[in-house]
C-alpha cells in the first residue's frame, strides 16, 4: 500500500505589504470621510409650547427626515451623539376643528441652530407635520374619598373627613368632562389610626385629564366609640282633630353610635321621635312609621326599635 502525504505550506505575506495595504485603506478611508456629502438622515424629535388650552388627540410623529449636507466626519458624529431635535408649536396652523399643521420650510432655521458646526440644513422633505390636536375645557369638581378608612377597632370618626382643598379644576376634551362629576383620592397609607390624623395623598386623575392640583390634604379625628341604647317617648303628629288614637307602644329603644368620652352627654332629650298620621294614612298603612326628627351631632348610626307603631282609633 502506498501512503499518500499532504504537504501543508504556509502562506508567508510580508509584514511591509500588510503594513503598507492598511495604510493604503486609512488614506482611502480618510479622503472618502473628508468629502463634502449631501444626503437625507432621520432624526427624532420632540415638542414643546404647545398651548396649555390644547392636547394631542393622537401621538404626534416621532421622527422627522431632514437633507442635512456637511463633510463624512461630520455625518457619522452626528448620527453617534445627535440629541433629539426640539419643535415648537407655538404657531400652529389650523385646517379642521382638531387638525393642525406647521410648514416645515419655517423649521429650517431653528433646527439648523441645534446642529453641530459644520452640518447644513439643505431640505425637509415633507412640506407640513399634521397634528390632531382639540381645545381643552375645563370645570370645577368635588374632590371625594371613597375608599375605607384604616381605623382600629372600635374607632370612627368624631367628625366628617375634611378634605383640602375641597374641589379641583379639571380641564379635557369635552366628552372626557361630561362623564366626570367628581376626583377621587388615592386611599390613606395609615393603619390603625386612633388620634388626629393628617396626610397629603395624591388625587386619582384619570388618563386624559388635566389638573394643576394633584393632591389634597386628608384630616380626620378617630376616637374611641361605644354603643348606647335608651327608651324615647313617640310623639304623633297630622292627626285631625274629630280623631282620636291609642298608639302601641308608646316609646321606642334607640340605639346609637357616642364616642366614649361623650357617652354621659346623651339623654332621651337628646332625640325626637314623631309618627306623622297623615302620612300613613295617604299610604293606607294599618300602622305608623317612627321617624329621628332631631339627634345629637355627637351620635352616629342611629337605629330605631320597632320600625312599626300600631295604633287604635277611639270612635
Amino acid at each position: 500500500m502506498h501512503r499518500i502525504i499532504f504537504v501543508e505550506k504556509k502562506l508567508n505575506i510580508p509584514k511591509v505589504f500588510i503594513g503598507f495595504l492598511s495604510a493604503s485603506l486609512l488614506f482611502w478611508l480618510l479622503m472618502n470621510l473628508s468629502k463634502t456629502y449631501t444626503t437625507t438622515v432621520r432624526y427624532e424629535v420632540k415638542y414643546h409650547s404647545l398651548a396649555q388650552h390644547r392636547q394631542f388627540n393622537k401621538v404626534p410623529p416621532k421622527e422627522l427626515a431632514v437633507i442635512v449636507k456637511s463633510s463624512g466626519f461630520n455625518l457619522i458624529s452626528t448620527q453617534l451623539r445627535q440629541a433629539p431635535l426640539t419643535i415648537s408649536l407655538g404657531k400652529l396652523y389650523k385646517k379642521t376643528p382638531n387638525s393642525y399643521y406647521i410648514l416645515t420650510r419655517e423649521l429650517i432655521t431653528p433646527l439648523q441652530k441645534q446642529f453641530a458646526s459644520g452640518l447644513s440644513v439643505v431640505q425637509i422633505p415633507q412640506d407640513s407635520l399634521f397634528f390632531n390636536i382639540s381645545e381643552l375645557q375645563s370645570k370645577k369638581v368635588p374632590v371625594v374619598f371613597t375608599h375605607s378608612l384604616p381605623l382600629k377597632k372600635g374607632f370612627d370618626l368624631a367628625a366628617p373627613l375634611r378634605i383640602s382643598p375641597d374641589s379641583v379644576t379639571i380641564s379635557g376634551n369635552e366628552s372626557q368632562l361630561k362623564a366626570i362629576n367628581e376626583i377621587n383620592t388615592k386611599p390613606i397609607k395609615g393603619q390603625q389610626i386612633t388620634d388626629v390624623y393628617t396626610e397629603v395623598v395624591a388625587l386619582d386623575i384619570p388618563s386624559g385629564i388635566n389638573s394643576k392640583q394633584r393632591e389634597v390634604s386628608l384630616e380626620l379625628n378617630a376616637v374611641k366609640f361605644t354603643e348606647g341604647a335608651l327608651k324615647v317617648p313617640v310623639t304623633l303628629i297630622n292627626l285631625p282633630k274629630n280623631k282620636q288614637l291609642t298608639i302601641f307602644p308608646k316609646e321606642v329603644s334607640i340605639r346609637y353610635k357616642v364616642g366614649l368620652a361623650d357617652f354621659d352627654k346623651i339623654t332621651p332629650a337628646s332625640f325626637e321621635v314623631y309618627c306623622d298620621y297623615q302620612q300613613s294614612a295617604s299610604k293606607g298603612l294599618p300602622y305608623l312609621i317612627p321617624v329621628v326628627k332631631r339627634t345629637s351631632n355627637m351620635v352616629s348610626a342611629v337605629r330605631i326599635t320597632p320600625k312599626k307603631i300600631d295604633y287604635l282609633i277611639h270612635k
